[in-house]
């Protein structure tokens, strides 16, 4: 195999030649757009060290990949290039190209005429294992039908020269009479049209001229689908294996029913814009007894009157490195994702943004198929490195409809997103039926309501939220409501929540090595053990971080009128709902404060953070010296000291970015009974654990009870299978016990406990 580099055509080439083909409303920033949400251009995709694969385009024994990146290359991942037949073992051979240079490569010498499969992995040095990294995408090599809608009509598609111009006759014969196979179209405006996209036709857009597969770029060669009133501008059609768009632009002229509509076949789009329709995507899989794959990479969704996308019934739905902004109501809308009896639906985000939608970023609502028995089903959720900005509603909310039926099992992971300055709760969680979430190094700042907000019906169980920061939120930092869903917060920081720091009103919950500064309440019916405080008052605890925080009460151009007057004095910079912009202040006069650059599409209340000398406006959250989280964390019965916050924790890792090559977090998934339920004196306790069993010589290193004083207790640890089974002393169980796990305990590949916690055992 082959492999040549290509490096991706500039900026200002490109906008001369969408210009040129008068396409530019489409494929740039229209600051206005016909979406729901604030007038102004939406904020970005913040900094993640993310690589993903968002294109793979096949032709004749070749292919041409193409990757994005969300980082500058310093802070990128060694990554890799793996193709091959068989998904299953794709990461089982050498790569096919490793560390390359620019955003796309060609990579030759393929199989012709076959169906492979491509994707990426990354490691952290040049001589590490290599781990999967976003979807794996599917490619045809093989000659392709050419498309050129300007071409006059006759032509037989065989060569560029002889381009069709019909698109639909082009699809329809790579369809019917090859059974599948490439369709390229060159950039230019194909027209209005309703499309048919049969399984196995690999349509793929953005074609120079001469059409080479070297020359693609669907951003200089944009191609223009147009939709018309009140059908979608491409249907999904069933056929051999999955249907596939890649770079394509879709414009639904504020007329077309959606821009991609599939009820129940695999596809895949991958570097596809769409914008101006009533729904972005519409995927439905009604009545299905098996999950729909769909995999989305490198897709814009803007300015839908409706959802972004909307869903409905079982799939297993990849978002990657995509963008859902200004649109009516949800960007994405899971109403309901369906886990068919037996069998599991999922659902995987990563490095994708929600901004400025009417309603919620992401709301998810995973229900049960209709007459379901008590077979059982799984959901897996994955959310990393997303950011949720501005959206009028929560940034994620996720609700689990399966109160019923405790035999359908839920696993939850948010890691390494920012929700911020969002209407209501940055994240909600209504959780019921078997439900385990882990919320790590994520940050929630800004929004309207709480930051991070969990929710229950019927079942117990378990919430641990690690490594993440609650700041300046005008509700809570972190609240437990109704329900029984405890709590663990475990080497946190809350800082300047207008409504308090952590409450729990129903459920158990606990504090362990967490901060709370300039936080008043900072612990509301919830357990903080080793959780020191700090209010206003110097030096700071944190290397930056704002020494005070002022809330904004409404705003007139570069003013903004605060519900008081700052205490400190105002000698560093100011950043307002923590949008990452670094302002001076120009003046003060009673509460009204003038900065400098003024603040664009403010909506308020909300909150500024005012930093001490210094620049910059990103909270480094290691501790300051002499800081009063220095050696305050909890620490195992004569162990070492440990920090308290996000730094003390083995993972470590600023919040609201995950690491390059995110690891498997070997965590405490639940115990049995839960640990939120009355436990009887006599009762034992059974522990399990997710990514992996744990090690049984680091139980008596790794696991303590103590008592309400912080003294050892003479528990009896052992193993039962893959689980830890904690036993009471001789005297049985008393009040106020507190079982606590620290990093000492390891699985069995040698990897420490990642998220240590401290459980209050509710003994009466």
């Amino acid at each position: 195999m082959r492999c040549t580099l290509r490096n991706g055509i500039s900026r200002t080439t490109a906008i001369l030649a969408l210009s040129a083909c008068g396409c530019s409303r489409l494929a740039l920033d229209d600051p206005g757009g016909s979406g729901g949400g604030r007038v102004g251009p939406a904020p970005q995709l913040l900094r993640h060290p993310v690589i993903s694969l968002v294109s793979a385009v096949g032709g004749p024994a070749r292919a041409r990949v193409g990757w994005k990146a969300h980082a500058d290359p310093a802070d990128w991942p060694h990554f890799a290039v793996f193709v091959g037949a068989d998904p299953a073992t794709l990461y089982s051979v050498p790569p096919a190209l490793a560390d390359p240079a620019g955003d796309s490569a060609i990579l030759e010498g393929l199989a012709d005429d076959a169906v492979l499969h491509v994707g990426l992995g990354v490691r952290a040095g040049p001589s590490g294992r290599w781990t999967p990294s976003g979807p794996i995408l599917t490619v045809r090599t093989g000659a392709p039908i050419y498309v050129d809608p300007a071409a006059p009509p006759g032509g037989d598609g065989t060569t560029p020269a002889t381009a069709t111009n019909d698109l639909a006759l082009a699809v329809f014969e790579a369809f019917l009479v090859q059974g599948g196979a490439n369709v390229w179209v060159k950039g230019g405006d194909v027209g209005i049209l309703s499309l048919p996209l049969y399984g196995g036709v690999f349509l793929s857009g953005g074609f120079d001229p001469a059409m080479l597969l070297e020359e693609r770029d669907p951003d200089a060669f944009p191609t223009l689908l147009r939709g018309d009133v009140n059908v979608p501008v491409v249907q999904i059609q069933t056929g051999s294996g999955p249907a596939v768009v890649d770079g394509a632009s879709i414009d639904g002229r504020l007329e077309a029913s959606a821009g991609v509509e599939d009820t129940g076949t695999a596809f895949e789009l991958r570097s596809v814009q769409i914008r101006d329709c009533r729904r972005g995507i519409d995927l439905r899989a009604l009545g299905g007894t098996s999950s729909v794959p769909v995999v989305l990479s490198g897709v814009v969704v803007r300015d839908a009157t409706v959802e972004g996308l909307r869903l409905e019934g079982p799939h297993d739905l990849w978002i990657e490195s995509s963008e859902f902004r200004n649109c009516n109501n949800e960007g994405v809308a899971l109403n309901d994702l369906v886990a068919p009896e037996f069998g599991t639906a999922s659902c995987v985000v990563r490095a994708t943004n929600f901004a400025r939608n009417g309603q919620e970023g992401l709301e998810a609502h995973l229900a049960l198929p209709s007459g379901a028995g008590n077979g059982g089903g799984s959901f897996r959720v994955m959310v990393q490195d997303c950011d949720f900005q501005e959206n009028a509603g929560a940034g994620l909310s996720i609700d689990i409809d399966t109160e019923a039926s405790p035999t359908w099992i839920t696993d939850i992971e948010l890691r390494g997103c920012t929700m911020r300055a969002n209407g209501l709760a940055g994240v909600l969680l209504d959780l019921d039926s078997t439900t385990t979430a882990l919320v790590h190094r994520v940050q929630c700042s800004a929004n309207g309501a709480e930051g991070l907000h969990v929710s229950s019906e019927s079942w117990p169980g378990m919430v641990t939220v690690s490594c993440s920061a609650m700041i300046g939120n005008e509700g809570v930092g972190l609240r437990g409501s109704f329900g029984q869903v405890g709590l663990l917060f475990s080497h946190g920081v809350l800082s300047g929540n207008r409504g308090g720091g952590f409450s729990s009103e129903v459920a158990p919950s606990a504090a362990a090595s967490s901060m709370a500064y300039i936080q008043p309440t900072p612990w509301s019916n919830s357990l903080a053990l080793a959780s020191p405080e700090q209010d206003l008052g110097l030096p700071v605890p944190f290397l930056r971080a704002p020494r005070e925080y002022a809330a904004v009460a409404s705003v007139s151009g570069a003013t903004l009128r605060l519900t008081a007057m700052p205490v400190l004095p105002l000698d560093g910079p100011v950043e307002v709902a923590d949008d990452g912009v670094e302002r001076d202040v120009t003046s003060l006069a009673g509460t009204n404060l003038t900065v400098d650059p003024p603040t664009e599409g403010l909506v308020v209340p909300t909150v500024a953070g005012l930093f001490g000398p210094g620049t910059g406006v990103t909270e480094d959250f290691r501790p300051s010296p002499g800081s009063i989280a220095t050696g305050a964390g909890l620490a195992p019965p004569g162990g070492l000291p440990v920090d308290a916050g996000i730094q003390g924790s083995p993972p470590g890792g600023a919040p609201g970015s995950e690491s390059a090559v995110p690891e498997e977090l070997f965590r405490l998934a639940s115990t049995s009974p839960a640990w939120t339920q009355a436990l009887t004196p006599s009762s034992d306790l059974l522990l399990s654990f997710l990514d992996g069993p744990p090690a049984p010589a680091s139980l008596t290193a790794g696991v303590f009870v103590v008592d309400d004083q912080g003294n050892p207790v003479a528990a009896s640890l052992s193993m039962q299978g893959d689980q830890i089974r904690v036993s009471p002393p001789g005297g049985g169980w008393s009040p106020g016990d507190v079982l606590e796990l620290f990093p000492a305990l390891a699985a069995v590949d040698g990897r420490p406990l990642a998220v240590p916690v401290a459980i209050p055992l509710q003994v009466p």
